[in-house]
């Protein structure tokens, strides 16, 4: 029995994928958040796809060698971490207009301080609900873990995070080379969803050969 059209076309961890990140909106028009609060939020989710692509990476069934079990974990914790808090501090320098420095970013409560300082928060635990959604109608209900190896759970973010890095870090600028106006910010926020939307689709589609992701 089909469900919905939009069930059938984005599924509902895509529709809680959506209202995350309609809380931009709420931010942009009602607190006056700047390109450094949409940007330092999406990092974040950055973060969040990190952790479960890690969670992933420990259980996936396929290929339990010694190998997967523990040195995949660890290389992509690592590898993963650098990149992130590299593109953090990136993010900080060209945007955040404060005197940072990197013993500062690699402490976890700089980042918390900064988010409450910014007036992110409730946007942060809500692009976090999201992935978690995600998780456990994708990967558990789904049974996403059976069709997966630990090599490839491990290669799985980093095209989604590279593409939305320079796509956000490319729009982020120019919207502060011209002022950082509310229609532009709303468009900006308009094309983030869009283009994680597509990722996601197309990434869940790929583990779940006998139905397309809805």
């Amino acid at each position: 029995m089909s469900g919905p059209v939009w069930q059938q076309r984005i599924g509902s961890s895509g529709l809680v994928l959506i209202l995350a990140n309609l809380v931009p909106l709420f931010g942009i028009v009602f607190l006056d958040w700047n390109v450094f609060a949409l940007l330092l939020q999406f990092w974040f989710e950055n973060v969040f796809i990190g952790i479960f692509a890690l969670i992933r990476i420990a259980t996936a069934r396929e290929n339990r060698s010694l190998e997967t079990r523990f040195f995949l974990p660890v290389f992509f914790l690592f590898h993963y971490g650098f990149f992130t808090l590299g593109h953090g501090a990136l993010l900080v320098d060209l945007f955040g207009g404060g005197d940072y420095d990197m013993t500062q970013m690699v402490r976890p409560e700089f980042w918390l301080t900064l988010a409450a300082q910014t007036g992110i928060t409730i946007a942060v635990v809500a692009l976090f609900v999201s992935h978690l959604y995600s998780f456990v109608d994708n990967y558990i209900f789904r049974q996403e873990y059976l069709r997966l190896d630990a090599r490839k759970a491990m290669t799985m973010p980093y095209p989604r995070i590279m593409i939305l890095h320079v796509s956000l870090l490319a729009g982020g600028f120019l919207l502060q080379q011209f002022g950082q106006p509310a229609p532009g910010l709303l468009i900006f926020v308009a094309l983030k969803v869009a283009l994680d939307l597509k990722l996601h689709r197309r990434e869940h589609r790929r583990l779940q050969s006998a139905d397309a992701i809805r």
